[in-house]
């Protein structure tokens, strides 16, 4: 999308990091749900758990942060 090559789906606060992105399409409301798994033979693996447990703090503080659009006109 960034590169030019056409009109792609993000979610907002990822778009709203980049200025040059527009919604094209605003009224159109659609979630994407994100899943942090792994598979349960590295779920006692200790570089894994640590791994898995950090994307899940920061994603967990990252959509905590998308409840309220930071631009008014939030063009994402």
């Amino acid at each position: 999308m960034r590169a030019g090559y056409g009109v792609g789906g993000c979610q907002l606060g990822v778009a709203r990091r980049h200025p040059g992105l527009r919604r094209v399409v605003p009224e159109l409301d659609m979630p994407l749900p994100v899943w942090v798994v792994m598979h349960e033979d590295l779920h006692s693996t200790p570089r894994c758990r640590a791994v898995f447990d950090a994307l899940v703090e920061g994603l967990t503080a990252y959509v905590a942060t998308q409840d309220a659009p930071t631009d008014p006109q939030d063009r994402g």
